[in-house]
């Protein structure tokens, strides 16, 4: 019997080109993967700080807006913490808005709540006091309310943005 020999594996050629093909489709498949997650990260801290932003403005100019008078700062003057007394519950109650360590607090009597959420910091954040009812009885206070957020995340482009407010009492 007479026995015909068959092929039966690859060349060093072959394997060769498999092996380029297969790198190279490897390296696209990487980059896309890794533009894909820097995208998502992005996205992320971009949420992270819109969502922190409309919360801590919504959230000061609800507060100023109940204040029956602003301690600090002064009139004309511009200081890193509010102070004003609000009314809540029928009782009179002191908030302070300050920053510490990259964090908004809000102090109302003794009790420290932090505002801004573990993905963002604050930074200059700063008060202006800007009208006073005090001088004139029918002027209202107005207070100007300036801070930078910033996000904790590493991501290269933008990664804080500046946000200002002007608020009356009612």
């Amino acid at each position: 019997m007479k026995r015909l020999r068959g092929d039966n594996g690859f060349t060093l050629i072959e394997l060769t080109i498999y092996g380029g093909l297969l790198g190279i489709l490897l390296v696209i498949l990487s980059e896309f993967f890794v533009t894909i997650v820097g995208t998502q990260l992005k996205t992320n801290v971009d949420a992270a700080i819109n969502y922190d932003s409309a919360y801590l403005l919504a959230r000061t100019t609800y507060d100023i807006r109940r204040a029956v008078a602003i301690q600090s700062p002064l009139v004309g003057a511009t200081a890193s913490a509010l102070i004003m007394t609000v009314e809540d519950g029928g009782t009179d109650k002191t908030y302070q808005y300050a920053v510490e360590n990259g964090n908004l607090m809000l102090t109302v009597d003794s009790q420290i709540t932090q505002l801004n959420s573990s993905n963002s910091a604050v930074r200059n954040f700063s008060v202006t006091r800007i009208g006073n009812s005090a001088s004139q009885p029918s002027a209202k206070d107005t207070v100007g309310v300036q801070f930078t957020l910033e996000s904790v995340a590493s991501v290269s482009g933008e990664i804080g943005r500046q946000f200002s407010t002007t608020v009356s009492l009612r």
